[in-house]
Protein backbone atom coordinates (compact mmCIF):
# COMPACT_ATOMS: atom_id res chain seq x y z
CA UNK A 1 0.00 0.00 0.00
CA UNK A 2 1.43 3.54 -0.69
CA UNK A 3 1.53 6.26 1.61
CA UNK A 4 1.26 8.74 -0.20
CA UNK A 5 -2.41 10.59 0.43
CA UNK A 6 -5.37 9.45 -2.06
CA UNK A 7 -5.56 13.22 -2.53
CA UNK A 8 -3.47 16.29 -2.75
CA UNK A 9 -3.67 20.16 -3.48
CA UNK A 10 -1.78 22.43 -5.59
CA UNK A 11 -1.34 26.10 -4.66
CA UNK A 12 -0.89 28.79 -7.15
CA UNK A 13 0.12 32.47 -7.43
CA UNK A 14 0.70 35.21 -10.21
CA UNK A 15 2.18 38.00 -9.00
CA UNK A 16 3.53 41.23 -11.75
CA UNK A 17 6.31 43.77 -10.20
CA UNK A 18 6.03 47.09 -12.51
CA UNK A 19 8.82 49.43 -12.75
CA UNK A 20 7.33 52.49 -10.65
CA UNK A 21 7.81 49.49 -7.45
CA UNK A 22 11.44 49.64 -7.94
CA UNK A 23 12.24 52.56 -5.74
CA UNK A 24 16.05 52.31 -4.39
CA UNK A 25 13.94 51.99 -0.49
CA UNK A 26 12.37 49.22 -1.71
CA UNK A 27 14.93 47.36 -2.84
CA UNK A 28 16.07 43.93 -0.81
CA UNK A 29 19.30 43.33 -0.18
CA UNK A 30 21.43 40.45 -0.17
CA UNK A 31 23.94 38.66 -2.28
CA UNK A 32 21.15 36.70 -4.33
CA UNK A 33 19.51 39.70 -5.44
CA UNK A 34 19.77 40.44 -8.94
CA UNK A 35 20.80 44.18 -9.80
CA UNK A 36 19.87 45.12 -13.38
CA UNK A 37 16.25 46.35 -12.84
CA UNK A 38 14.71 43.95 -15.45
CA UNK A 39 16.21 40.53 -13.41
CA UNK A 40 15.11 42.35 -10.01
CA UNK A 41 11.15 42.86 -11.16
CA UNK A 42 11.11 39.11 -12.09
CA UNK A 43 13.16 38.50 -8.97
CA UNK A 44 10.52 40.19 -6.77
CA UNK A 45 7.75 39.16 -8.76
CA UNK A 46 8.46 35.09 -8.38
CA UNK A 47 9.64 35.63 -4.78
CA UNK A 48 5.94 37.77 -3.92
CA UNK A 49 4.20 34.46 -6.02
CA UNK A 50 5.92 32.22 -3.65
CA UNK A 51 4.87 33.95 -0.73
CA UNK A 52 1.23 34.24 -1.46
CA UNK A 53 1.03 30.44 -2.53
CA UNK A 54 2.77 29.29 0.36
CA UNK A 55 0.01 30.78 2.36
CA UNK A 56 -2.67 29.46 -0.02
CA UNK A 57 -1.09 25.91 0.96
CA UNK A 58 -0.35 26.15 4.82
CA UNK A 59 -2.83 28.88 5.94
CA UNK A 60 -1.26 29.18 9.10
CA UNK A 61 2.26 30.33 7.79
CA UNK A 62 3.26 34.41 8.22
CA UNK A 63 4.16 34.79 4.12
CA UNK A 64 5.70 37.80 5.52
CA UNK A 65 8.58 36.13 7.70
CA UNK A 66 8.75 33.12 4.97
CA UNK A 67 12.67 32.69 4.14
CA UNK A 68 13.32 31.38 0.44
CA UNK A 69 16.56 30.24 -0.37
CA UNK A 70 18.51 28.20 -3.33
CA UNK A 71 20.55 25.43 -3.38
CA UNK A 72 23.33 25.13 -5.48
CA UNK A 73 21.59 24.78 -8.44
CA UNK A 74 19.96 27.69 -8.10
CA UNK A 75 16.34 26.22 -7.36
CA UNK A 76 14.63 27.71 -5.04
CA UNK A 77 12.97 26.70 -1.02
CA UNK A 78 11.39 27.69 1.55
CA UNK A 79 14.23 27.59 4.61
CA UNK A 80 11.52 26.80 7.63
CA UNK A 81 8.90 24.91 5.53
CA UNK A 82 9.20 21.42 4.05
CA UNK A 83 6.48 22.44 0.99
CA UNK A 84 7.74 21.88 -2.13
CA UNK A 85 8.69 25.31 -3.83
CA UNK A 86 8.87 25.54 -8.10
CA UNK A 87 9.10 29.20 -9.10
CA UNK A 88 8.67 31.17 -12.76
CA UNK A 89 9.26 34.98 -13.94
CA UNK A 90 9.49 36.47 -17.39
CA UNK A 91 9.18 40.28 -18.18
CA UNK A 92 8.11 41.23 -14.43
CA UNK A 93 5.25 38.59 -14.02
CA UNK A 94 6.20 35.77 -11.58
CA UNK A 95 4.13 32.85 -11.44
CA UNK A 96 4.61 30.47 -8.32
CA UNK A 97 3.27 26.80 -7.50
CA UNK A 98 3.63 25.29 -3.84
CA UNK A 99 2.57 21.89 -2.63
CA UNK A 100 2.94 19.89 0.60
CA UNK A 101 1.73 16.57 -1.62
CA UNK A 102 3.35 16.28 -4.49
CA UNK A 103 6.81 17.28 -6.23
CA UNK A 104 5.64 20.31 -9.05
CA UNK A 105 7.34 22.20 -11.39
CA UNK A 106 6.06 25.53 -13.35
CA UNK A 107 7.19 27.14 -16.01
CA UNK A 108 5.95 30.60 -17.86
CA UNK A 109 7.11 31.94 -21.98
CA UNK A 110 5.92 33.93 -24.08
CA UNK A 111 5.16 31.82 -27.42
CA UNK A 112 5.85 34.39 -29.61
CA UNK A 113 9.34 34.22 -29.49
CA UNK A 114 9.63 30.76 -30.58
CA UNK A 115 8.75 31.55 -33.96
CA UNK A 116 12.50 31.70 -34.61
CA UNK A 117 13.95 29.26 -31.81
CA UNK A 118 14.69 25.87 -33.13
CA UNK A 119 14.26 22.69 -31.07
CA UNK A 120 16.91 20.02 -32.92
CA UNK A 121 19.44 19.97 -29.64
CA UNK A 122 16.21 19.00 -27.73
CA UNK A 123 15.39 15.96 -30.17
CA UNK A 124 12.38 17.87 -31.50
CA UNK A 125 13.61 18.53 -35.77
CA UNK A 126 11.96 20.81 -37.70
CA UNK A 127 9.82 18.23 -39.88
CA UNK A 128 8.41 16.90 -36.58
CA UNK A 129 7.28 20.34 -34.96
CA UNK A 130 5.95 21.09 -38.34
CA UNK A 131 4.17 17.57 -38.55
CA UNK A 132 2.81 17.90 -35.04
CA UNK A 133 1.35 21.28 -35.71
CA UNK A 134 -0.70 20.73 -38.76
CA UNK A 135 -2.29 17.41 -36.86
CA UNK A 136 -2.78 20.03 -33.81
CA UNK A 137 -4.17 22.72 -36.37
CA UNK A 138 -1.31 24.97 -34.17
CA UNK A 139 1.35 27.16 -35.23
CA UNK A 140 4.15 25.79 -35.20
CA UNK A 141 5.34 28.72 -32.37
CA UNK A 142 2.57 26.72 -30.57
CA UNK A 143 4.41 23.76 -29.99
CA UNK A 144 7.55 24.57 -30.06
CA UNK A 145 6.65 26.60 -27.29
CA UNK A 146 4.49 23.81 -25.46
CA UNK A 147 7.57 21.36 -25.49
CA UNK A 148 10.02 23.95 -24.14
CA UNK A 149 7.55 24.79 -21.41
CA UNK A 150 6.40 21.51 -20.46
CA UNK A 151 9.85 20.35 -20.27
CA UNK A 152 11.28 23.39 -18.58
CA UNK A 153 8.31 22.36 -16.05
CA UNK A 154 10.17 19.12 -15.79
CA UNK A 155 13.69 20.33 -15.30
CA UNK A 156 12.04 23.02 -12.35
CA UNK A 157 10.51 19.97 -10.37
CA UNK A 158 14.27 17.71 -10.53
CA UNK A 159 16.04 21.30 -9.54
CA UNK A 160 18.35 21.24 -12.44
CA UNK A 161 16.40 23.33 -14.76
CA UNK A 162 17.39 22.63 -18.75
CA UNK A 163 20.76 22.22 -17.81
CA UNK A 164 21.40 18.69 -18.14
CA UNK A 165 21.60 16.28 -20.81
CA UNK A 166 18.07 17.59 -23.53
CA UNK A 167 17.19 14.23 -23.92
CA UNK A 168 17.09 13.34 -20.44
CA UNK A 169 13.67 15.30 -20.10
CA UNK A 170 12.60 14.43 -23.82
CA UNK A 171 8.69 14.11 -24.43
CA UNK A 172 7.54 11.04 -25.01
CA UNK A 173 4.24 12.57 -26.26
CA UNK A 174 2.02 15.86 -26.17
CA UNK A 175 -1.93 15.58 -26.77
CA UNK A 176 -3.89 18.74 -27.35
CA UNK A 177 -7.55 18.69 -25.91
CA UNK A 178 -9.78 21.82 -26.13
CA UNK A 179 -8.62 23.13 -22.72
CA UNK A 180 -4.82 22.71 -22.88
CA UNK A 181 -1.94 20.47 -24.54
CA UNK A 182 -0.75 17.47 -21.77
CA UNK A 183 2.00 15.83 -22.20
CA UNK A 184 4.57 12.72 -21.03
CA UNK A 185 7.66 11.96 -20.66
CA UNK A 186 9.71 9.16 -21.58
CA UNK A 187 11.89 8.69 -18.76
CA UNK A 188 9.78 10.06 -15.85
CA UNK A 189 6.43 8.44 -16.74
CA UNK A 190 5.03 8.98 -12.96
CA UNK A 191 4.86 12.76 -14.36
CA UNK A 192 2.71 14.97 -15.90
CA UNK A 193 2.54 18.62 -17.94
CA UNK A 194 -0.29 20.64 -18.75
CA UNK A 195 0.01 23.66 -20.75
CA UNK A 196 -2.17 26.37 -21.55
CA UNK A 197 -1.85 29.62 -23.99
CA UNK A 198 -2.77 32.22 -21.27
CA UNK A 199 -2.83 35.14 -24.01
CA UNK A 200 0.77 36.31 -24.76
CA UNK A 201 2.32 34.04 -22.52
CA UNK A 202 2.22 29.74 -22.20
CA UNK A 203 1.92 28.50 -18.33
CA UNK A 204 3.10 24.74 -17.76
CA UNK A 205 2.21 23.51 -14.60
CA UNK A 206 3.91 19.79 -13.81
CA UNK A 207 3.24 17.20 -10.91
CA UNK A 208 4.56 13.76 -10.69
CA UNK A 209 2.32 11.11 -9.01
CA UNK A 210 -0.72 13.31 -9.70
CA UNK A 211 -3.02 14.79 -12.17
CA UNK A 212 -5.11 17.83 -11.65
CA UNK A 213 -8.55 17.13 -10.93
CA UNK A 214 -10.05 20.04 -13.26
CA UNK A 215 -7.60 21.33 -16.30
CA UNK A 216 -10.38 23.32 -17.15
CA UNK A 217 -10.73 25.22 -14.22
CA UNK A 218 -7.52 25.96 -13.45
CA UNK A 219 -6.49 27.03 -17.03
CA UNK A 220 -9.88 29.55 -16.91
CA UNK A 221 -8.24 30.99 -13.70
CA UNK A 222 -4.96 31.43 -15.12
CA UNK A 223 -6.24 33.38 -18.33
CA UNK A 224 -7.60 35.51 -16.26
CA UNK A 225 -5.02 36.11 -14.20
CA UNK A 226 -2.28 36.72 -17.06
CA UNK A 227 -5.31 39.16 -18.50
CA UNK A 228 -4.92 41.12 -15.40
CA UNK A 229 -1.30 40.96 -15.49
CA UNK A 230 -0.95 42.50 -18.64
CA UNK A 231 -3.59 45.67 -17.54
CA UNK A 232 -1.45 45.97 -14.88
CA UNK A 233 1.97 46.28 -16.69
CA UNK A 234 0.72 48.21 -19.57
CA UNK A 235 -0.11 51.33 -16.79
CA UNK A 236 -3.67 50.93 -16.89
CA UNK A 237 -3.36 50.39 -13.01
CA UNK A 238 -1.63 51.99 -10.24
CA UNK A 239 -1.29 49.29 -7.76
CA UNK A 240 2.28 48.10 -6.45
CA UNK A 241 1.79 44.85 -7.44
CA UNK A 242 -1.24 42.25 -8.39
CA UNK A 243 -1.61 38.98 -6.61
CA UNK A 244 -4.34 36.37 -7.79
CA UNK A 245 -3.59 33.10 -6.13
CA UNK A 246 -5.63 29.73 -6.23
CA UNK A 247 -5.54 26.10 -4.88
CA UNK A 248 -6.40 23.12 -7.00
CA UNK A 249 -7.47 19.81 -5.94
CA UNK A 250 -4.78 16.53 -7.29
CA UNK A 251 -5.84 13.39 -7.76
CA UNK A 252 -3.33 10.65 -7.83
CA UNK A 253 -2.65 9.15 -11.40
CA UNK A 254 -4.11 5.72 -11.97
CA UNK A 255 -1.40 3.73 -12.44
CA UNK A 256 0.16 4.91 -9.10
CA UNK A 257 -3.51 4.02 -7.30
CA UNK A 258 -2.58 1.42 -3.98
Amino acid sequence: MSDRPAHGWLSLAIATCPVSTLAPSATPKGREVPRSAGALRDYLAGRLAARCALQQAVPQVCPVSTQIGNDPKGAPYFLDHRAFLTITHDSGIGASAVSVEAVCGIDIERWQIFEEIELCAWGYPSPFIKSLAAQQRAPTSWIKCALWVATEALGKSLGSGIGIIPHTLQISSLERSPWAWQAHFTHFPHAVAYVWLTGSYMTGVLMHGYRLADPQELGDWLNAAFIRSSTLESGASCCAALLRHQSVELAPTPWLLP
